[in-house]
Protein backbone atom coordinates (compact mmCIF):
# COMPACT_ATOMS: atom_id res chain seq x y z
CA UNK A 1 0.00 0.00 0.00
CA UNK A 2 1.44 3.31 -1.09
CA UNK A 3 0.75 6.30 1.11
CA UNK A 4 0.52 9.58 -0.72
CA UNK A 5 2.70 12.31 0.70
CA UNK A 6 0.79 15.44 1.67
CA UNK A 7 1.53 18.36 -0.58
CA UNK A 8 3.60 21.05 1.11
CA UNK A 9 1.62 24.14 1.92
CA UNK A 10 2.77 26.96 -0.28
CA UNK A 11 3.54 30.05 1.73
CA UNK A 12 2.99 33.50 0.34
CA UNK A 13 4.41 36.87 1.35
CA UNK A 14 2.90 38.88 4.17
CA UNK A 15 1.02 41.90 2.82
CA UNK A 16 2.62 44.10 5.47
CA UNK A 17 6.26 43.04 5.81
CA UNK A 18 6.55 40.92 2.60
CA UNK A 19 8.27 38.01 4.39
CA UNK A 20 7.24 34.72 2.74
CA UNK A 21 5.78 33.01 5.81
CA UNK A 22 2.03 33.40 5.49
CA UNK A 23 -0.04 30.25 5.18
CA UNK A 24 -3.21 30.80 3.10
CA UNK A 25 -5.90 32.03 3.66
CA UNK A 26 -4.16 34.47 6.05
CA UNK A 27 -2.80 37.75 4.67
CA UNK A 28 -0.42 38.64 7.51
CA UNK A 29 2.41 36.79 9.17
CA UNK A 30 2.00 36.03 12.91
CA UNK A 31 4.44 38.80 13.88
CA UNK A 32 2.58 41.50 11.94
CA UNK A 33 -0.73 40.19 13.25
CA UNK A 34 0.50 40.56 16.86
CA UNK A 35 1.82 44.08 16.18
CA UNK A 36 -1.47 45.17 14.62
CA UNK A 37 -3.49 43.70 17.50
CA UNK A 38 -1.34 45.52 20.07
CA UNK A 39 -1.55 48.81 18.14
CA UNK A 40 -5.35 48.49 17.91
CA UNK A 41 -5.57 47.90 21.68
CA UNK A 42 -3.46 51.04 22.29
CA UNK A 43 -5.75 53.09 20.01
CA UNK A 44 -8.86 51.81 21.84
CA UNK A 45 -7.31 52.65 25.22
CA UNK A 46 -6.32 56.14 24.04
CA UNK A 47 -9.88 56.73 22.78
CA UNK A 48 -11.31 55.51 26.11
CA UNK A 49 -9.02 57.82 28.13
CA UNK A 50 -9.89 60.78 25.90
CA UNK A 51 -13.63 60.14 26.15
CA UNK A 52 -13.78 59.26 29.85
CA UNK A 53 -11.23 61.57 31.47
CA UNK A 54 -10.66 64.30 28.89
CA UNK A 55 -6.94 63.53 28.59
CA UNK A 56 -5.40 63.79 25.15
CA UNK A 57 -4.04 60.62 23.58
CA UNK A 58 -0.45 61.31 24.62
CA UNK A 59 -1.16 62.58 28.14
CA UNK A 60 -1.63 59.07 29.57
CA UNK A 61 1.84 58.07 28.31
CA UNK A 62 3.31 61.37 29.53
CA UNK A 63 1.82 60.84 33.00
CA UNK A 64 3.11 57.26 33.09
CA UNK A 65 6.62 58.42 32.12
CA UNK A 66 6.47 61.20 34.74
CA UNK A 67 5.65 58.59 37.41
CA UNK A 68 8.55 56.44 36.26
CA UNK A 69 6.23 53.84 34.73
CA UNK A 70 4.97 52.67 38.12
CA UNK A 71 1.97 53.13 40.43
CA UNK A 72 2.04 56.56 42.11
CA UNK A 73 1.36 55.04 45.56
CA UNK A 74 3.07 51.67 45.96
CA UNK A 75 5.74 52.16 43.26
CA UNK A 76 5.51 48.41 42.52
CA UNK A 77 2.69 48.11 39.99
CA UNK A 78 4.10 48.60 36.50
CA UNK A 79 0.97 48.05 34.43
CA UNK A 80 2.49 45.27 32.32
CA UNK A 81 -0.33 42.71 32.41
CA UNK A 82 -3.07 45.18 33.38
CA UNK A 83 -2.67 48.86 32.51
CA UNK A 84 -2.33 51.38 35.31
CA UNK A 85 -5.73 52.88 36.09
CA UNK A 86 -6.44 56.58 35.77
CA UNK A 87 -7.27 57.65 39.33
CA UNK A 88 -9.67 60.55 39.47
CA UNK A 89 -11.58 62.65 41.98
CA UNK A 90 -15.26 61.72 41.75
CA UNK A 91 -16.37 65.19 42.85
CA UNK A 92 -14.82 66.83 39.77
CA UNK A 93 -15.25 66.26 36.05
CA UNK A 94 -13.00 66.20 33.01
CA UNK A 95 -9.25 66.35 33.04
CA UNK A 96 -9.22 68.40 36.27
CA UNK A 97 -10.41 65.28 38.10
CA UNK A 98 -7.35 63.19 37.15
CA UNK A 99 -4.90 62.66 40.02
CA UNK A 100 -2.49 60.06 38.62
CA UNK A 101 -2.04 56.45 37.54
CA UNK A 102 -2.44 53.64 40.05
CA UNK A 103 -2.21 49.87 40.01
CA UNK A 104 -5.46 47.97 40.45
CA UNK A 105 -4.73 47.14 44.10
CA UNK A 106 -4.05 50.73 45.15
CA UNK A 107 -6.92 52.16 43.11
CA UNK A 108 -9.65 49.69 43.96
CA UNK A 109 -8.68 48.36 47.36
CA UNK A 110 -6.73 51.11 49.08
CA UNK A 111 -8.54 54.20 47.82
CA UNK A 112 -11.84 52.71 46.71
CA UNK A 113 -12.84 50.08 49.24
CA UNK A 114 -10.86 51.18 52.29
CA UNK A 115 -10.43 54.94 52.00
CA UNK A 116 -13.57 55.76 50.01
CA UNK A 117 -11.62 58.76 48.58
CA UNK A 118 -11.77 60.33 52.05
CA UNK A 119 -8.44 61.46 53.52
CA UNK A 120 -9.58 61.32 57.17
CA UNK A 121 -10.98 57.80 56.83
CA UNK A 122 -7.87 56.57 55.04
CA UNK A 123 -5.59 58.20 57.62
CA UNK A 124 -7.42 56.56 60.53
CA UNK A 125 -7.37 53.14 58.87
CA UNK A 126 -3.66 53.38 58.00
CA UNK A 127 -2.77 54.49 61.53
CA UNK A 128 -4.78 51.58 62.93
CA UNK A 129 -2.96 49.21 60.54
CA UNK A 130 0.42 50.57 61.67
CA UNK A 131 -0.57 50.10 65.32
CA UNK A 132 -1.75 46.57 64.55
CA UNK A 133 1.55 45.66 62.86
CA UNK A 134 3.74 47.18 65.59
CA UNK A 135 1.70 45.89 68.53
CA UNK A 136 -0.33 42.81 67.46
CA UNK A 137 -3.13 41.65 69.81
CA UNK A 138 -1.74 38.09 69.98
CA UNK A 139 1.57 39.37 71.35
CA UNK A 140 -0.25 41.61 73.84
CA UNK A 141 -2.05 38.55 75.22
CA UNK A 142 1.22 36.62 75.55
CA UNK A 143 2.83 39.50 77.47
CA UNK A 144 -0.01 39.65 80.02
CA UNK A 145 0.29 35.95 80.98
Amino acid sequence: MVVAKPKPVKKRPCTQCTKPNVVPPARLCPTCKRKNKKAAAERRHDAYVVETYGLSAGEYKLLKEFQGGVCAICKRGKGKSIRLAVDHDHTKTGRDSVRGLLCKRCNHVLLGMIGHDNIDTLKAILLAAIEYLTNPPAQQIRRTK
